[in-house]
């Protein structure tokens, strides 16, 4: 595999999407090996691929985001 996407030995892991043709449906996955990070990248390949992204998918795509990005902090000044 490394051959066949000209790949670096020392460049592992690395997270391929790509459709039965092997061209790529979203830019490798490399460093950020995320849970948010990798169903993020499924759900961009789904929609690329124009195919349906199981709510299941998105739901947890946007929750794993959520998390990562942490609570929101916000600062009221009352009078």
């Amino acid at each position: 595999m490394l051959t066949h996407f000209k790949e670096p030995s020392w460049n592992n892991p690395v997270v391929r999407l790509i459709d039965t043709k092997e061209k790529a449906l979203t830019s490798p996955v490399r460093r950020d090996w995320s849970r948010a990070k990798l169903a993020s990248s499924m759900v961009t390949a789904l929609r690329k691929a124009k195919r349906d992204v199981p709510p299941y998918l998105e739901l947890l795509a946007s929750e794993l985001e959520a998390r990562r990005k942490g609570p929101a902090k916000a600062v009221f000044g009352m009078a």
